[in-house]
């Protein structure tokens, strides 16, 4: 589940085009081999912005069905594919194992309806977001957040700048109009270059939530609707158990957050300002 949310849009969506259309196979035919097109006009699952449609994005559309298909295949989902050509027409002959396809299939439409909600909610929520339009299929990789001072930063997306503070992005803490803690964990992310790995374990399972509520806070301004963090876990995107973010941060020694001290300190400091404040 996680790693189908930290997908790129492109990524997720191309699997989502292919996935709906095995299972509205698999709902016709009790076989383990089925055909699905090279590629097509419009998609099978509830979504209207997976890719626009015209003649030139043919090449775009297939390729990435394809790479869908070969993300399944690694994964065990489907055991092989090949291309066919069916008359004029050419097909994705696809033999995969239906009880761990179907399984995977309800993990993926679990995850669907999370980006969903997480754009409704940010729609719904009369909050202040990015004040300017970002380009479409912007990842987190293409967002940068410079720290100007412990309050301002600047932001760039793909050329795009936006000169802002915690207060404008959400940060502040209700209580006392100050930074919250949130603000101050991306200001460590930024010291430690966007990685952070306590050693202590009561301080590695109070970040869970706090990195999460993090995410929530960055995904509200900046429109990018998959997790802008790695799973703590040891995946392929990086090795060992730690937190770590996507997008780039740029930290200004002239804060000077104790620059010889550990993150278990820092993040000890961190709940000793917030907690004094209530």
């Amino acid at each position: 589940m996680e790693e189908l949310q930290n997908l790129n849009l492109n990524n997720f969506y191309s699997i989502c085009d292919v996935a709906w259309d095995i299972n509205e196979k698999l709902q016709m035919t009790t076989k383990e081999e089925l055909s699905i097109p090279f590629w097509k006009n419009s998609v099978s699952f509830p979504l209207d912005v997976l890719h626009t449609r015209p003649i030139n994005q043919k090449s775009i559309h297939k390729d990435g069905r394809r790479s869908a298909l070969n993300y399944m295949m690694d994964k065990g989902y489907i055991k092989t594919f090949f291309d066919e050509r069916c008359g004029d027409f050419k097909e994705f002959v696809i033999r995969l194992d239906r009880v761990a396809f179907n399984n995977f299939f309800n993990l993926l439409k679990i995850a669907f309806e999370k980006r969903q909600l997480i754009k409704k909610k940010s729609s719904d929520e009369n909050v202040s977001l990015f004040p300017q339009r970002i380009p479409r299929n912007t990842s987190w990789q293409n967002v940068t957040i410079k720290f100007k001072d412990k309050e301002k930063v600047s932001i760039t997306i793909k050329g795009i700048t936006d000169d802002t503070d915690y207060e404008k992005m959400g940060f502040s803490d209700k209580r006392t109009g100050k930074t919250n803690y949130q603000w101050g964990l991306l200001l460590l992310f930024a010291k430690n270059n966007g990685e952070l790995k306590p050693a202590n374990p009561q301080i590695i399972e109070s970040m869970k939530k706090q990195v999460s509520l993090l995410a929530q806070k960055l995904q509200t301004y900046i429109p990018i609707d998959y997790d802008p963090f790695y799973p703590y876990e040891d995946s392929s995107d990086k090795r060992g158990f730690f937190y770590k973010i996507k997008l780039s941060l740029i930290y200004s020694e002239e804060i000077q957050i104790k620059p010889d001290a550990t993150v278990d300190d820092d993040i000890a400091d961190l709940i000793k300002e917030q907690t004094s404040r209530i």
